[in-house]
């Protein structure tokens, strides 16, 4: 239920800028048993553009809220690309969502197909980052 509202909410959410929506994503067939696909995080939504880059925007429940990129792994047609969700652990924070994007260069990507987005979760800006969780996987339309 919660995984099914969830991208729901991601097919709704599909565009922090909106050139193309990507399709809803899917579990990637070798990790169908990893519970880590249950993203718990807020809303993700992926928009792939005309020139092969990727905006990847999340959008957090209240501000102080950051959301980086940390690396993009590519290999043949397949690309990682790992990033950082930190929240504002105990400070006072706006009460409003908050549109956070990240952009990803075509060059970043090398022409990958299917690309994975895992995010590590770190609560407070000193706190280390928990395990990561796959957030996305989709196979780019061309």
């Amino acid at each position: 239920m919660k995984r099914g509202l969830a991208q729901s909410l991601l097919a709704l959410l599909v565009s922090c800028a909106s050139d193309t929506p990507v399709n809803e994503p899917t579990r990637p067939p070798e990790r169908a048993s990893d519970p880590r696909f249950e993203w718990s995080g807020p809303p993700l939504a992926v928009t792939q553009h005309p020139d092969g880059s990727v905006d990847v925007c999340l959008t957090a429940p209240t501000g102080g809220h950051s959301f980086e990129l940390v690396a993009v792994a590519t290999k043949r047609a397949d690309a990682t690309v790992r990033m950082l969700w930190r929240k504002p652990g105990d400070a006072i924070v706006t009460q409003v969502l908050t549109k956070l994007p990240v952009h990803l260069d075509a060059a970043k990507l090398q022409g990958a197909n299917r690309i994975a987005i895992l995010v590590a979760t770190a609560n407070g800006p000193s706190e280390k980052p928990g395990p990561e969780e796959l957030a996305a996987y989709w196979t780019r339309s061309r």
